[in-house]
C-alpha cells in the first residue's frame, strides 16, 4: 500500500506552510523565537514602551536612538513568529496507515489495512489472547540498510522479546497488507531474541535502541546490552550472525551502595552519547552509566520524590540537544535535572483527562522543540519550550471508531522515528480488555501496533508570507554610525519601521478561530477570514505624530512620542491576531462548583 504524501491533508482551512520560508525575517525570526504559540495566549509584546522610550536626560545619539530602533524591530519579529500556529497533524479519525495482529496463529503476525484493523483474530479465543498481549514497551529504530523499519517488542507480559518489521521506501512509507515480518532465523514471521540470546527473560519492562545496533533492556533489575546489528540489517555478512548479548549488569539490592545494583529499576534512557540512565524508584533517584555499562554517577533525589505525595515518577529521559534529565510523574508532573543532577523545574500538564494515568515521555527525532507524552488514554503532542500545554491530542476514543473495535482499550507504548524527508514515524501500541470481536474473543487481551508514517509539526499561518521579500532589514533601518542625528535621518528609519509594519498588517488574511472543550482545553476550529470593509481596521495614516517635525529638536520627548505611536501600532497588530474563540468556559450546560 504506497501512500502519496501529497494525498494528505491537515486542515482544509487556512494555508499550511513551513516553518521557514528562507527569507532574512523568517531567518531571525527563528533566531530570536521559538513558534511556540497555543490557541488560548494573550499576545504580549517582548518590549513594552517603558522599555523603549529614551530616558529624558539621556543624550540623543545614533546609538541610544538604534537601541530603540532594535527593540521596535523584535517586537516585530515577535508579531511575525505569532501569526502561526502549530497544528495538530496526528490521524484524529483513527484510521492509522496499518496496525499488526494475528490471524490464525498466536505466532503468526500480519499487518491489517484500514478500516478492518485486527478484526481477523480467528484463533485468538482458543489461544487465551495473542502474543501482542502484554505489552510492556517497545522501540522502533531505522534499520541499517535505511529502508525498514525494526520495533524491540517485549510480549507475553515481558517474557518474550520480539522483532518486527515495517517496510519503508525513499519516496513514501508503506504497510505490506497480509505480510508477515521478515525473518532471518526462521519461518515463524518473527525473530525470539531469547532464542539467540540463550536469556530467560522474566519481565521485560523497558527497551531502549541506539541508531548504530545496540539495545538495552531493563529485566527485572538486570540490564542487558545486546548487539542486535544482524537484526537491522539484510548484509548477507551480518543479517546470518546471531551474536546479541553484550554485556548485563544489574540485580536486585537492598542498599544503595552497590552502584551496579538496583531497588526497583522501572524506566532506562539513552542520552545522546548513548549513556544508560536507570530510574529506580525504590532509590528515589537514577542511577548513570556509560555504553558499556560501566557506573558513572546517581542522583538520589528523595526530596523530590517525597514532594510527589502519593504520586510517583514512572519515566526518564534525556533531552538529546541540552542534556537536559525529564523525569514524568504517573499523574502528570514533569521534573527536570541538569547533566550534573541539580534540579531545574517542576511543570504539571493542565489539558489533561481526569483519571489518566501517564506512561512515557518521548523527544521528536525531527524537531528539536518537540515531545510527546502518553497516557493509558491519550498520546500528547507538547512543545519542549512550553511543556504545561499541548499542541494536539489522540485519544483512546479515536481507535475505538475502527469497526469491531470495543472493550477497555488501553495505550502501551509509543516510539518516535525519523522517517522519509522531513516526516517522521509514529508507532503506538495498545491493548484491548474482553474485547468484542466478530468472532467473539472472551477474556483475551488483543494487542495492536498502529503506524503513522507521515508525522511532522505543521503550522496554519495569519498571513500571506510574500510580503517578507519586500520588507526592510534590521541593518538597513538602523542609522548609520556615519550619519548626523537630524529629523531627517530619524525620520528615514522611522518610516522604514511603519513600512514594515503596513506590509505585515495588510498581509493578515484572518484570524484563529478556536472552542473550548468539557476540560477547559482550547481546540482550533477554523479560521476567520477579515472582510473587504476591515482591511483598514488599524488605520494606518501615516500621520505627523509618527515622525519628527521640521522645526522640532531631536530630543527625547520628541522621539519617544513617534515611539510610542509605533509600539500602539504594534499592540493594535497584536490584537488583531488575538484568538477569537466562540465559547467561554466553564461551558454553560457545566455546574460550577465555588467552594
Amino acid at each position: 500500500m504506497n501512500i502519496n504524501l501529497s494525498d494528505r491533508t491537515v486542515d482544509n482551512a487556512a494555508p499550511v506552510v513551513p516553518v521557514l520560508n528562507g527569507t532574512n525575517i523568517d531567518n531571525q525570526v527563528n533566531d530570536s523565537f521559538e513558534l511556540d504559540r497555543y490557541l488560548s495566549d494573550v499576545l504580549v509584546l517582548p518590549n513594552a514602551y517603558e522599555n523603549l522610550k529614551i530616558d529624558y536626560d539621556t543624550f540623543v545619539t545614533n546609538e541610544t536612538i538604534n537601541k530603540k530602533i532594535q527593540l521596535l524591530h523584535n517586537n516585530f519579529l515577535y508579531l511575525n513568529a505569532q501569526t502561526k500556529l502549530a497544528i495538530n497533524d496526528m490521524p484524529l479519525d483513527g484510521v492509522w496507515e496499518a496496525s499488526i495482529g494475528v490471524r490464525d496463529n498466536p505466532h503468526d503476525f500480519r499487518f491489517n489495512d484500514p478500516p478492518t484493523n485486527t478484526t481477523s483474530l480467528v484463533s485468538a479465543a482458543g489461544s487465551s489472547g495473542t502474543s501482542l498481549s502484554g505489552f510492556t514497551d517497545a522501540t522502533f529504530v531505522r534499520d541499517l540498510d535505511d529502508q525498514r523499519f525494526v520495533g524491540f517488542i517485549p510480549t507475553d507480559n515481558g517474557t518474550r522479546l520480539l522483532a518486527l518489521e515495517v517496510e519503508s521506501s525513499t519516496s513514501a512509507p508503506y504497510i505490506s497488507s497480509g505480510r508477515n515480518p521478515v525473518e532471518r532465523f526462521s519461518g515463524t514471521g518473527i525473530t525470539t531474541l531469547e532464542d539467540q540470546t540463550e536469556l530467560e527473560f522474566t519481565n521485560i519492562v523497558d527497551v531502549e535502541s541506539t541508531k548504530n545496533g545496540k539495545l538495552f533492556m531493563l529485566d527485572n533489575n538486570l540490564v542487558h546490552k545486546l548487539n542486535v546489528e544482524s537484526v537491522l540489517t539484510h548484509a548477507s555478512a551480518l543479517s546470518g550472525v546471531g551474536r546479541f548479548l553484550e554485556q548485563s549488569i544489574g540485580g536486585t539490592t537492598t542498599t544503595s551502595i552497590d552502584n551496579t545494583k538496583f531497588k526497583n529499576a522501572v524506566k532506562i534512557a539513552l542520552d545522546k552519547n548513548d549513556n544508560v540512565y536507570v530510574l529506580d524508584t525504590a532509590l528515589s533517584g537514577y542511577r548513570v552509566f556509560d555504553k558499556n555499562l560501566n557506573w558513572k554517577s546517581n542522583n538520589f533525589i528523595s526530596n523530590k520524590f517525597k514532594e510527589l505525595a502519593d504520586d510517583l515518577y514512572v519515566d526518564i529521559n534525556i533531552d538529546k540537544a541540552t542534556d537536559t534529565i525529564y523525569l514524568l510523574s504517573r499523574e502528570g508532573k514533569l521534573s527536570t535535572f541538569d547533566t550534573t543532577g541539580n534540579f531545574l523545574d517542576t511543570v504539571t500538564f493542565v489539558d489533561k483527562i481526569s483519571g489518566e494515568t501517564f506512561k512515557t515521555l518521548t523527544f521528536s527525532e525531527i524537531n528539536s522543540n518537540i515531545f510527546y507524552v502518553l497516557t493509558d488514554k491519550s498520546l500528547y503532542k507538547k512543545f519542549v519550550s512550553r511543556p504545561d500545554l499541548s499542541i494536539g491530542t489522540y485519544k483512546t476514543t479515536n481507535i475505538l471508531k475502527l469497526p469491531a473495535v470495543s472493550g477497555t482499550e488501553s495505550f502501551s507504548f509509543f516510539s518516535a522515528v525519523s522517517g522519509i524527508a522531513d516526516r517522521e514515524t509514529l508507532f503506538l501500541g495498545s491493548e484491548t480488555l474482553n474485547a468484542n470481536y466478530v468472532p467473539p474473543v472472551t477474556n483475551a487481551s488483543v494487542g495492536k501496533i498502529f503506524v503513522e508514517p507521515f508525522e511532522k509539526t505543521n503550522y496554519k499561518s495569519l498571513v500571506y508570507d510574500f510580503y517578507k521579500t519586500q520588507t526592510y532589514d534590521l541593518s538597513s533601518v538602523e542609522i548609520n554610525m556615519n550619519e548626523y542625528v537630524s529629523s531627517f535621518i530619524v525620520n528615514k528609519a522611522l518610516y522604514k519601521l511603519i513600512y514594515n509594519h503596513m506590509l505585515l498588517n495588510d498581509h493578515i488574511h484572518s484570524k484563529f478561530t478556536g472552542q473550548y472543550l468539557n476540560s477547559g482545553q482550547a481546540q482550533v476550529t477554523d479560521i476567520t477570514y477579515i472582510q473587504a470593509n476591515q482591511t483598514n481596521i488599524l488605520n494606518l495614516s501615516a500621520n505627523q505624530d509618527y515622525f519628527i517635525g521640521i522645526n522640532e529638536p531631536c530630543i527625547a520627548s520628541v522621539i519617544n512620542r513617534c515611539i510610542k505611536k509605533i509600539c500602539d501600532l504594534q499592540l493594535e497588530i497584536a490584537s488583531n491576531m488575538q484568538t477569537k474563540f466562540t465559547n467561554k468556559y466553564p461551558l454553560v450546560e457545566q455546574t460550577v462548583e465555588l467552594s
